[in-house]
């Protein structure tokens, strides 16, 4: 296996390593993203497309990351109607 490949699996094990750590929930599509990039070196792809995967899956999927975590961060945000504002906008004066 080539030095491309085993550069891509430590940069996906790293960053997975670390966005679980962290609770990170925007550093995994790079993991994702750097696995499909060694998938793609094992298959004996040019770097350059492997460049282009890792690029166009880790941003696929921080803008999916990113459109679920807008949906869901408003509920929790304080002074928002619904039943988890109730109770802290007293709190916050």
């Amino acid at each position: 296996m080539s030095l491309w490949f085993w550069g891509w699996a430590i940069v996906a094990a790293g960053v997975g390593v670390a966005s679980v750590l962290a609770r990170d929930r925007y550093s995994a599509p790079f993991a994702a993203g750097a696995l499909v990039a060694a998938g793609l070196e094992f298959a004996h792809i040019s770097p350059a497309a492997q460049w282009v995967a890792f690029a166009a899956v880790s941003g696929a999927l921080l803008t999916a990351v990113g459109r679920r975590r807008a949906r869901y961060a408003p509920r929790h945000r304080r002074n928002t109607l619904g039943r988890h504002s109730i109770g802290q906008s007293a709190q916050r004066d």
